[in-house]
């Protein structure tokens, strides 16, 4: 049986789509930096994205679904970011951790201290969770603790670096070039907590298997 759309169709309704998707996200974005993340509606964000609520229900599940998928967008873009500039020969894996997060944050702080403000860590470390627990996985394979307590360590690891980022977000003064070196020792702790060497770490593998996700 023929498909039902043509292939000459096929462009325009990809474009058509993707057109109303940056709509929403940007309604989206607009809405958590004025009022915050547990303020955004369904029926104002499609309002203000000039779309109804039925359409906006065929791009996401709900809020909470469009929220994770552009978190998960930056997330990736952050793995690109640093794998790219592993590729050059950088080895301060911290260092550029740090920077690829500092340029998403940078890109639109209003919209992510919105998100912080009104999402607690534990969200953030599920939402992080799958792709934090691969990479350690990679790179830790000298570690001598059982499953068990990997994944405590990891998970408490974590949640420290959420919650330093997010009070950083919120602070009065957001200087991201004093906090920087900060984080960035932070993350050398956890590695080496992890018997990990910081500079020497396979970080092109990584950024494949976890591109593929």
């Amino acid at each position: 049986m023929a498909s039902v759309h043509s292939k000459s169709t096929r462009p325009k309704q990809d474009r058509r789509i993707e057109k109303t998707d940056q709509a929403i996200q940007q309604a989206f974005r607009s809405i958590v930096a004025e009022k915050g993340m547990n303020n955004v509606t369904v029926s104002e964000l499609s309002r203000r994205a000039n779309v109804d609520r039925k359409t906006f229900y065929l791009h996401y599940a709900s809020i909470a679904n469009l929220a994770e998928e552009i978190l998960t967008a930056k997330v990736q873009r952050v793995i690109m970011g640093v794998t790219l500039r592993a590729a050059t020969g950088e080895l301060n894996v911290a260092n550029m951790v740090v920077e690829e997060l500092n340029r998403v944050f940078m890109d639109d702080l209003a919209f992510y201290q919105g998100i912080v403000r009104f999402m607690p860590v534990e969200v953030f470390v599920e939402r992080a969770w799958p792709s934090a627990y691969q990479a350690m996985r990679l790179i830790a394979c000298n570690y001598a603790g059982d499953e068990k307590e990997f994944c405590v360590s990891l998970r408490f690891s974590l949640a420290g670096f959420v919650a330093a980022y997010k009070h950083f977000l919120l602070s009065d003064n957001v200087d991201f070039e004093t906090f920087t070196p900060e984080v960035e020792r932070i993350v050398n702790h956890v590695l080496l907590a992890f018997g990990v060497d910081p500079h020497m770490i396979a970080i092109d593998s990584i950024g494949a298997t976890l591109g593929n996700k």
